[in-house]
């Protein structure tokens, strides 16, 4: 029986089918699961009602409004040094130069 040529060719067959079953399966899995959810809900339409003060002073004076955005980017950076240098007055961040209150590893003994 395992010298015959039919045997051999059901044998191709099947993991034939098998091998194909599995790569289609495998496809419509992928498939499914790059499909954004919501896909198929119905378009809205952008409201720019929120933005029209900003774009009518942007259209009126678009410099001025460069420069707006530059001084947000420095007070944000003032705020950021001037955290800094709150924290730096905190007792928890102040160096200790008290004489023996660091604890040396390598000159202890264990």
């Amino acid at each position: 029986m395992v010298n015959s040529v039919s045997f051999w060719l059901v044998i191709v067959v099947v993991l034939s089918l098998f091998l194909v079953l599995n790569v289609a399966l495998r496809y419509r899995r992928d498939r499914r699961r790059s499909r954004v959810p919501g896909q198929n809900l119905p378009a809205r339409t952008f409201d720019a009602r929120l933005l029209a003060p900003r774009l009518l002073e942007v259209r009126q004076d678009y410099l001025a409004c460069l420069h707006d955005h530059s001084l947000s980017i420095v007070r944000r950076r003032n705020r950021l040094a001037e955290a800094r240098e709150r924290l730096a007055e905190l007792e928890y961040f102040r160096e200790h130069t008290g004489g023996g209150e660091h604890l040396h590893l390598s000159n202890s003994k264990v």
